[in-house]
């Protein structure tokens, strides 16, 4: 078990299946003992599945309403001392759970034609420790119709104890009620955007509907099913290999880029080279055709590729990294990475480079 910062991770190393389990379950009960939020109700594995390993991540609320991560949930005697998590929190805890989104399920759901009225919908999934998908939409829509009456009457409230001649009060609560309904209809489409990813957030991590400061002070955790294949064994590598090459001869395919290679119209041969002449009796068969010689395929390297492998060792290894920091996952070959022949750095960038393009959401 290795601890980086907010991660820690579990996988097989030299123990049994019994040994990982029984650290997971360490690790899990451990942070349910100390009070921590779980982003996901508790799961029972009788097994890690294979080529994967177990990371529990940690993401940290601050409780303080002016860092931005909580709003208070009211001023009556029963929200006292209760906090919401904002936008800001809540888009963290979706990077820390590893949410996906399928976005061509998401988008209005209304017709709009009404100015008065929109409907939103966001569907997104986990990855929960068995390796299945939980997916969950969440849908969000704004009647403006509703959104006045609801404004007007809280600037009423507002101004109801003021001192003032009741035309002012009217006055205000009008000028703030178009002031506020101006504001909502000029972004409509992105509040109700963020409102159904919110809902979706909430839903698929069990959040709840407020927090006290107490809670708040415990962090977040949330255990992740991570993709680790033994990149030791030759026939992984192999195949990845293989992987990577089948995507891109797919969509740039197998014609060559070379600028050596010879012309068509270039002559191989000289021009003073004389034919043997063929002698009466020669079992020559006068139709008979020498095969075509076989063509080689020769691989087509992307802009980015050839980048890559003009640039120095150092250099390639950032790049390495950055990219599976972009695919959430932990690579610990890299510590031995540099050693390797460069031709080895550059199969690891193209595999990395590919999974980073496709799209294998599977809901």
């Amino acid at each position: 078990m290795q601890k980086q910062g907010s991660l820690v991770n579990i996988n097989g190393g030299g123990g049994t299946s019994t040994t990982i389990m029984a650290a997971i379950k360490t690790q899990i009960e451990s942070a349910e003992q100390e009070g921590a939020n779980m982003l996901l109700p508790s799961q029972v594995l009788s097994e890690v599945p294979a080529m994967h390993n177990i990371t529990i991540e940690y993401e940290k609320i601050e409780p303080d309403p002016e860092k931005g991560d909580v709003y208070p949930k009211g001023t009556s005697d029963a929200d006292k001392g209760k906090f919401i998590l904002t936008k800001q929190s809540l888009m963290r805890l979706c990077a820390c759970a590893g949410i996906e989104w399928n976005w061509g399920y998401c988008g209005r759901t209304d017709d709009g034609r009404d100015r008065d009225y929109i409907a939103y919908r966001m569907v997104g999934a986990v990855r929960k420790l068995d390796g299945t998908w939980y997916p969950l939409q969440g849908q969000y829509d704004m009647d403006f119709e509703v959104i006045e009456e609801e404004l007007r009457d809280l600037f009423v409230s507002k101004s109801k104890n003021w001192n003032k001649p009741q035309e002012n009060k009217d006055a205000y609560v009008e000028s703030m009620t178009r002031k506020e309904l101006l504001r909502k209809r000029k972004h409509k489409l992105a509040l109700a955007e963020t409102g159904a990813m919110l809902r979706a957030i909430r839903g698929l991590l069990t959040i709840k509907n407020s927090y006290t400061t107490a809670e708040l002070e415990k962090p977040f955790v949330r255990a992740r099913l991570a993709f680790q294949p033994d990149y030791n064994d030759p026939e992984i590598r192999r195949q990845f290999v293989a992987a990577a090459t089948q995507a891109i001869t797919g969509v740039y395919g197998a014609a060559s880029q070379n600028p050596f290679e010879p012309k068509e119209h270039l002559e191989r041969y000289p021009d003073n080279v004389d034919d043997i002449p063929v002698e009466d009796g020669d079992p020559v068969d006068a139709e008979y055709e020498p095969e075509p010689e076989e063509e080689k395929e020769i691989l087509t390297l992307t802009s980015e590729e050839v980048d890559f492998m003009n640039i120095e060792t150092s250099r390639q290894m950032d790049i390495l990294r950055e990219l599976a920091k972009q695919l959430g996952k932990e690579f610990i070959e890299f510590k031995n990475a540099p050693e390797c022949e460069g031709f080895n750095r550059f199969q690891f960038f193209q595999y990395l480079n590919n999974l980073i393009k496709e799209d294998d959401i599977p809901f």
